[in-house]
């Protein structure tokens, strides 16, 4: 993680915890509903991207989990997932954050990283 991004990491994170619960609840890699929200972090991340041969394919949810908002009727989730560069075909780990606003039906990517 470069020190940007790691600052950037720490202020979501710290505005993050002013308005949702603290307490994380795990999520059913398996689900439907989680595979969606993973693959939208990864066409999230892509579209990020200038260099096309970066682009990612979202393979899987390894495990996740998520917390409640406590003002604007959301969720916050945490995922590690597994993603294929499309233009190697290697595999890497990465944790992503993902906002769920339930009121606008809107997904938001707050963060995604490789994992070392």
């Amino acid at each position: 993680m470069t020190l940007k991004s790691y600052f950037l990491f720490l202020i979501l994170l710290a505005l993050s915890q002013s308005v949702i619960s603290d307490q994380w609840f795990p999520v059913n890699p398996n689900d439907q509903s989680i595979q969606k929200i993973a693959k939208f972090a990864v066409d999230s991340y892509n579209k990020g991207l200038k260099d096309k041969t970066q682009y990612l394919n979202y393979s899987k949810v390894v495990n996740g989990k998520y917390k409640d908002s406590l003002i604007d009727h959301g969720k916050t989730y945490l995922f590690n997932l597994v993603a294929k560069n499309q233009s190697t075909g290697a595999s890497g780990e990465y944790l992503t954050f993902i906002f769920d606003d339930i009121d606008f039906n809107l997904l938001q990517l707050l963060s995604f990283e490789k994992e070392p």
